[in-house]
């Protein structure tokens, strides 16, 4: 898949594909909340509903208990409103401590070698 930004197109591989959406990884700062995409003849807009900057180690390991902790919400039986809670934890950034609460909750117990 490609983006466009204002030198032309750049590359992306999306990843975790879902009926909403998909994450990627992009080299460059994308400021816009609107991307244009395009996928060999098709094009097409989406929304950025979640971003992170992956420059230093904190945001990374935030990035990773994220989705750790989306994966053991989505395992687990948990209610709608429980799911709803723990997305929005998961889109707010840092609270660290607080999501690997929740993951202790959910099952999944990490030291802090394990998660180094």
């Amino acid at each position: 898949m490609r983006y466009l930004l204002a030198d032309g197109w750049e590359s992306l591989e999306a990843l975790d594909w879902n009926s909403v959406g998909f994450n990627f990884y992009a080299d460059h700062d994308i400021r816009d909340d609107v991307l244009h995409l395009k996928r060999g003849l098709i094009r097409l807009d989406g929304s950025i509903v979640w971003r992170a900057r992956a420059n230093d180690s904190e945001v990374l390991l935030g990035i990773l208990i994220n989705e750790l902790l989306y994966e053991a919400s989505q395992a687990a039986s948990i209610n709608p409103a429980m799911h709803k809670r723990v997305v929005n934890l998961i889109l707010t950034q840092g609270l660290v401590a607080e999501k690997r609460k929740a993951l202790a909750v959910l099952g999944v117990q990490l030291s802090d070698a394990e998660l180094k």
